[in-house]
């Protein structure tokens, strides 16, 4: 029986600090060959390191085509893991490698 989830994760992820208390993240939406079946969509999971016991947080993408979403409530000089899957009707294909940030200051012009 075919797996009808994804089979790679989104590719070439980047986090930049995107206003005061956020964190922007984008990728390459992963190629159509690799999706196995109809793609919803995107999670986003991040968590802050500074405790292990920090619970992991997500945000969602509600269409295939949105491949950026903005962390909200992110701590400036935290630091943060950061990784994307997507998922089709049946489940979520593998997360990508993890990316660390800190968040830095951010001055308004």
């Amino acid at each position: 029986m075919p797996v009808l989830v994804p089979s790679r994760s989104p590719t070439n992820v980047q986090v930049e600090n995107h206003g005061l208390n956020e964190l922007l993240v984008k990728w390459d939406p992963i190629l159509q060959q690799y999706v196995n079946g109809h793609l919803l969509g995107y999670k986003v999971y991040y968590k802050n390191t500074r405790y292990y016991y920090n619970l992991e947080r997500v945000v969602t993408t509600s269409n295939s085509d949105i491949s950026q979403v903005i962390l909200p409530n992110i701590q400036t000089g935290e630091r943060y893991q950061i990784s994307v899957a997507g998922f089709t009707p049946k489940g979520e294909g593998p997360r990508s490698s993890y990316l660390y940030i800190t968040k830095g200051e951010y001055h308004l012009r």
